[in-house]
């Protein structure tokens, strides 16, 4: 079978299964942005070289991405979509898999599904109508109500028109059986993994925290993009938290404009135990979350409805326990309070999620746990040999 899959944030998990796919001698065509800053990005050309049946393509702007812009990015981002379309239309599939894509360059995607007749099936990673509409009301209630209700008919039209749609959590059934009704066959779960061959769990004491002088200091280590569904403003109170303790610090990798500005209010208040880097590159992401302690993440309050941190799933690989500000009706809340992967504060409180990080800090032995269960966890559920049965099932059903 020729099967494109397509994965707009290039993340690691996708080309992993890029690859599980080639190897079970389907020819597949993975396709990514070269325009977006995802984590864990790292040398796919490089990863496709002993797997002739994969082929890898880079789709690039001629221009730098205007991310803030809302005008000039949709242009941007439909511009994206023809040109992906025309590489895809080129490979003449069977079957084209879509995930993480901005909504407008969805459109064409679709669109040269049905004009080659492949396949389609929408991989469905956020709400991104429902994530628009919400982040878009902060600024201006009108402009949300307006521009969310535009992107609300975009996505459920595509919803409807997919051959087959993939979700990541039982959350968005009631979303997706509201717009394409109850049809259930074409409709299904799978949930999100990390590649646990590019993540084993290593020592603190490594090469990255030798260089960084971490190997001896507390690290609670943030790793992934600051973007507007995040609240920055909670590791700044978790380093005022610490402020007094020596041999604490708070990481922070990323970049973009969210990591810039972090940066500049760290600077300002003199908080000079919270400490930025780049992404760094894949080899040495597993080393940078094992330099770790504890691993975060933040996610807004009304984000929790569109959006599942799936860089959560990475963290438990590193086996380290995890401390979430986050929504506990989040899937990922629900899975790492079931598990006890690790604490969970309310999203948005700022004083509840410095105490979780207190408690964390003072309990070495349920730190110690918490990290067990997690890699236990990654171990369990992350085997990509079962991940690609699922998928190849799936895909058998809508051909």
């Amino acid at each position: 079978m020729r099967i494109a899959l397509h994965d707009y944030g290039g993340y690691a998990f996708t080309v992993q299964l890029a690859r599980e796919l080639a190897r079970r001698k389907h020819q597949v065509l993975y396709l990514y942005s070269a325009s977006t800053q995802a984590v864990q990005r790292g040398d796919y050309h490089a990863a496709a070289q002993d797997l002739p049946q994969l082929e890898i393509c880079t789709i690039s702007l001629d221009k730098p991405f205007e991310k803030y812009n809302l005008i000039q990015r949709r242009f941007q981002e439909a511009e994206y979509g023809r040109r992906a379309a025309e590489a895809i239309a080129a490979f003449r599939p069977g079957v084209i898999l879509s995930a993480n894509t901005p909504l407008d360059a969805q459109v064409h995607i679709l669109k040269i599904a049905k004009r080659t007749r492949a396949r389609f099936i929408f991989w469905v990673q956020d709400l991104i109508s429902v994530a628009t509409r919400q982040i878009l009301s902060k600024r201006s209630p009108w402009l949300g109500k307006v521009v969310g209700a535009v992107y609300s008919r975009v996505e459920r039209r595509l919803i409807q028109e997919s051959d087959g749609i993939l979700v990541i959590a039982d959350d968005f059934l009631p979303t997706i059986h509201r717009w394409r009704g109850q049809d259930s066959q074409s409709v299904r779960v799978i949930p999100n993994w990390a590649p646990l061959e590019d993540f084993p769990a290593l020592p603190k004491r490594n090469p990255w925290s030798i260089e960084n002088d971490l190997q001896d200091k507390f690290l609670f280590l943030y790793s992934g993009i600051l973007g507007l569904k995040h609240n920055p403003e909670l590791l700044l109170a978790l380093a005022g938290e610490f402020s007094s303790e020596r041999d604490v610090q708070v990481g922070v990798i990323s970049a973009g404009a969210g990591a810039q500005q972090l940066q500049t209010e760290a600077l300002r208040r003199g908080a000079n135990n919270l400490v930025t880097w780049d992404f760094q590159p894949i080899q040495r992401v597993k080393e940078t979350l094992a330099s770790a302690d504890v691993l975060t993440a933040i996610l807004n309050p009304d984000a929790a409805s569109f959006s599942v941190p799936s860089k959560v799933l990475t963290y438990f690989c590193a086996g380290r326990p995890v401390l979430l500000s986050i929504s506990p009706q989040n899937a990922i809340a629900r899975l790492v309070s079931q598990e006890k992967l690790g604490l969970i504060a309310p999203a948005g409180d700022a004083p509840a999620y410095c105490t979780a990080a207190r408690t964390l800090f003072h309990a070495p032995e349920l730190r110690s746990e918490m990290g067990q269960n997690a890699r236990q966890y990654a171990e369990k559920h992350f085997n990509i040999q079962a991940i690609g049965d699922s998928f190849e099932d799936f895909i058998g059903t809508t051909v």
